[in-house]
């Protein structure tokens, strides 16, 4: 009976690792994607509304002063620290979506 031996290179494993490597940075890509896409149909209707081109990077601005607003303004019974740090939130929201704006 003859004894067979298969040797593997290291390059094998380089390769197979360089694959793995590539399908979860491709994996994160697309994840990316579909977390951007509300926001990239904000930026569609922001830039409707204000009738000129809007960049991601103010719809996400335009968006989380939004968010913050509704935190300082929908709920009953916060208590008066978070209500505080809300209208902090918005205030600094604000401040930084002005400035995005103008730009």
């Amino acid at each position: 009976m003859e004894k067979q031996i298969i040797l593997s290179t290291n390059e094998n494993l380089t390769a197979k690792l360089g694959n793995v490597i590539n399908a979860a940075a491709e994996a994160v890509r697309r994840a990316s994607e579909t977390v951007r896409l509300p926001l990239r149909w904000l930026r569609g209707y922001y830039s409707a509304v204000l009738e000129r081109p809007v960049s991601m990077k103010q719809a996400n601005a335009m968006t989380t002063a939004q968010v913050a607003f509704f935190a300082t303004v929908m709920p009953v019974e916060y208590p008066v620290v978070l209500r505080v740090a809300a209208c902090a939130w918005l205030a600094v929201s604000l401040l930084k979506c002005r400035r995005l704006i103008r730009n």
